[in-house]
C-alpha cells in the first residue's frame, strides 16, 4: 500500500486496492461514476433488485455500491397471545374476549344473562 500512495492519486489508489481486495466488485471508475450493481458472494444484483437476507424481518435491496436493509415492524395486538413461527417475521395472534367476568376464545359464542345487552354475540378478538 505504501507503494501505491507514492505515485497514485486518491481515485486510482482506491481502484487498485478495490481490485486487489474485492476483485468481483466493479470499483468506482476513474471518471467518478459509481457501479450500477451489487455483488453478494458470487451473485450480481441490479440496482433496486431485492437481495435475500438471512433474517426474516430484514428486507434488503441493491443500492449500488452496497446493499440497504430495513427491519420490518410488526403490528402489536395488546391482550392477545403472540404465536411465533419459524422463518416468519411477524407473529400470529390468538386473541380472547372477556365478558361479564368470563373469558371466551376467539369465535366462541358469549353467554348472556336474560335481559342482558347481548342477545347472540361472539368473541371477535
Amino acid at each position: 500500500l505504501q507503494n501505491l500512495k507514492s505515485h497514485a492519486g486518491p481515485i486510482q489508489r482506491y481502484v487498485r486496492v478495490m481490485r486487489e481486495v474485492y476483485p468481483e466488485i466493479e470499483p468506482e471508475k476513474v471518471d467518478g461514476s459509481q457501479p450500477q450493481v451489487c455483488v453478494v458472494g458470487d451473485v450480481v444484483y441490479e440496482a433496486e433488485e431485492p437481495v435475500p437476507a438471512d433474517q426474516p424481518c430484514l428486507k434488503c435491496k441493491c443500492q449500488p455500491p452496497g446493499v440497504h436493509c430495513e427491519t420490518t415492524r410488526c403490528q402489536k395486538k395488546p391482550g392477545c397471545r403472540a404465536i411465533h413461527k419459524p422463518n416468519k417475521c411477524c407473529p400470529e395472534y390468538q386473541c380472547e374476549c372477556e365478558h361479564e367476568g368470563k373469558t371466551y376464545a376467539n369465535g366462541e359464542r358469549l353467554e348472556s344473562k336474560p335481559g342482558g345487552e347481548c342477545q347472540v354475540c361472539y368473541c371477535r378478538g
